[in-house]
């Protein structure tokens, strides 16, 4: 059976790359704000996204932050 392709296919992101990218848009759009609030709602994607900027604080890649 052939495989289907994607049009996006060679697109894709890695799972590294795409922590590079929201490491990079986190420290740009975060930079204009003294303090962070970030809503959760429980869902998978909101429960990603804590845990990845806790994990971030967590391992240094924010210095100026504390959790």
């Amino acid at each position: 059976m052939a495989r289907t392709l994607s049009l996006f296919e060679e697109d894709r992101l890695t799972l590294p790359k795409s922590i590079e990218l929201s490491v990079e848009s986190l420290r740009h759009y975060g930079s204009f704000y003294k303090h962070w609030a970030i809503a959760l709602s429980g869902g998978k994607d909101s429960s990603a996204t804590v845990t990845l900027i806790a994990h971030l604080i967590e391992t240094g890649k924010f210095p100026n932050l504390r959790a």
